[in-house]
């Protein structure tokens, strides 16, 4: 299965970079966007699955997706620990 090994690899079908790393102890899968810049995402429903805090932003944020006139709200914030490869972040 694509992007589950510990290398990173290129979905050439969609052109997605996959790597498999640990967010807070737990595998996930994560999909590299060049295309973001400046802010990480995290889906709310791994979050919910494994009981990682959510923290409401006052006010939200407004994210501007690259489509042009497309953006979306940013409403809830998370703290992790990102093992990425070995290399440590939070």
């Amino acid at each position: 299965m694509k992007g589950l090994g510990a290398t990173p690899v290129l979905d050439s079908v969609k052109e997605h970079l996959l790597v498999t790393n640990k967010v807070n102890e737990h595998t996930a899968k994560t999909l590299v966007d060049q295309q973001t810049a400046g802010v990480d995402l995290i889906s709310t429903t791994f979050c919910t699955l494994h009981k990682i805090p959510l923290y409401k932003m006052n006010p939200p944020v407004i994210l501007q997706m690259t489509m042009k006139g497309s953006r979306g709200s940013l409403t809830h914030y998370v703290i992790v620990q990102l093992d990425w490869l070995g290399y440590f972040e939070e």
